[in-house]
């Protein structure tokens, strides 16, 4: 006789365990034809090139920038947007003064207009348009008379603007050629990643990928090289209209070089630090050039609950590191974290238990998996240690017979503080003899 026939055990091991997001995880939404897939992930530079990426793509651009910081994420995807932007880009001149020399770099070329005596705005924009024009890049100038308009002579080409002078105002705008569409797609294809960054970035695009992340445990972190943002008076520009449309997933960052990525490159070196660890501010980055700003265009950013990247006695770092509702970057990232925790903890316990029992015992478990999960991110640095997290937890005898009957736990709230962080110190002093 064997002892199964009188005693038959079986054990297994309660292993199964709901995925969690990656936060640490961007993706890239580049339009490009190299392939078919969706989304690839990547680990290096040389992969893309592999892929037949070439260095002066947007995609190569922005993964550059993430993998020059130090510390860095150890991967990242790119996510293939078929649908092809034509780059545009407005550029108008705000000074007749003789001598002044209107100057700027496309790609790798310098195009430069000095002013002549009695020259007009508009003589200005027609010297402007045969600068740009005599260059080789796949770009034509158009004369406006007020402004002068760059646009991609070919879909999808992409042409890096920088080291514009102060007198000449720029605005990126690209079309949106049905950006929602694709990252639906992509989001389709590959949900797992947490941060966008997007190749090209005007106001229409940018608005359009805050729409689409605000529902969603994903951000948004995107350059604008539009001179408008730096307006105290504008009410039109990505940063004014991200603010007032109160996009709590998007942040948006000024900056005057398009081919630097700044928010990739912020990204990458926040990412690869465990959430609620580090400030999105007084962040400095490798690569980066940073911005030369007046008292004025410094605070019209910030008013509108923008981000720059300055030096400041020698030191060059991020501020203040806020979403354009105005909550701060890592702010919004612990709490996405530890939401996104809660919910994988609780449906992993509900999984691995069999049965949680509608019994104050059976409640006391899921409190304590609760409780647990607030300390972690006591741990993590999202939460404060004191006052200590609790959550509190009706009796079974309390709870509604039609919620008993559908099996629902109502009742269950806690309370947490922010850890927070500190971006600005006031010392008040006195020295004497």
């Amino acid at each position: 006789m064997a002892i199964s026939d009188i005693i038959d055990i079986q054990i297994s091991i309660a292993s199964s365990v709901a995925a969690e997001t990656n936060f640490g995880l961007p993706l890239i939404a580049a339009y490009h034809t190299h392939y078919v897939d969706r989304v690839r992930t990547y680990s290096s530079l040389d992969g893309m090139l592999d892929d037949g990426f070439v260095a002066t793509e947007p995609a190569y651009l922005a993964a550059a920038s993430m993998l020059t910081q130090n510390p860095t994420v150890t991967e990242f995807k790119v996510g293939r947007r078929a649908l092809a932007w034509t780059q545009t880009h407005r550029i108008t001149p705000t000074s007749t003064l003789e001598g002044l020399v209107y100057a700027g770099t496309i790609g790798a070329e310098v195009w430069e207009y000095e002013t002549q005596a009695g020259d007009t705005i508009a003589d200005i924009c027609d010297g402007i348009v045969i600068a740009v024009n005599a260059l080789t890049g796949l770009f034509t100038a158009t004369d406006g008379t007020t402004h002068v308009d760059v646009a991609a002579n070919v879909a999808g080409s992409f042409f890096r603007w920088s080291a514009l002078n102060k007198e000449l105002e720029i605005e990126n705008r690209t079309a949106d050629p049905g950006l929602a569409t694709d990252l639906a797609a992509i989001d389709l294809a590959d949900s797992d990643w947490y941060g966008l960054i997007l190749d090209s970035q005007s106001k229409a695009e940018i608005v359009v990928a805050a729409d689409y992340v605000a529902p969603r445990v994903k951000i948004l972190l995107a350059d604008s090289i539009d001179t408008d943002c730096t307006d105290g008076a504008s009410t039109t520009d990505v940063m004014y209209v991200l603010k007032n449309t109160d996009e709590p997933h998007a942040a948006a960052f000024y900056h005057g070089d398009s081919g630097e990525f700044l928010g990739a490159a912020l990204m990458a070196a926040r990412f690869a630090t465990d959430p609620g660890s580090a400030t999105w501010a007084m962040t400095e980055l490798d690569g980066i050039t940073p911005d030369v700003l007046t008292a004025a265009q410094r605070s019209a950013i910030l008013a509108k609950n923008g981000n720059l990247y300055e030096t400041c006695k020698g030191l060059s770092f991020t501020q203040f590191g806020t979403m354009a509702d105005g909550e701060y970057i890592d702010t919004i990232v612990g709490v996405d974290w530890t939401q996104d925790i809660m919910e994988s903890d609780g449906l992993t316990l509900l999984v691995n238990a069999g049965k949680v029992p509608f019994t104050d015992g059976g409640i006391a478990a899921v409190q304590g998996r609760m409780l647990a999960i607030l300390q972690r991110a006591v741990r993590a640095g999202v939460l404060a240690a004191d006052p200590a997290p609790a959550v509190f937890v009706p009796l079974a005898k309390d709870i509604s017979a039609a919620d008993k009957r559908n099996r629902i736990l109502t009742g269950v709230t806690f309370t947490a503080t922010l850890a927070g962080a500190i971006h600005k110190t006031r010392l008040r002093g006195t020295f004497t003899l």
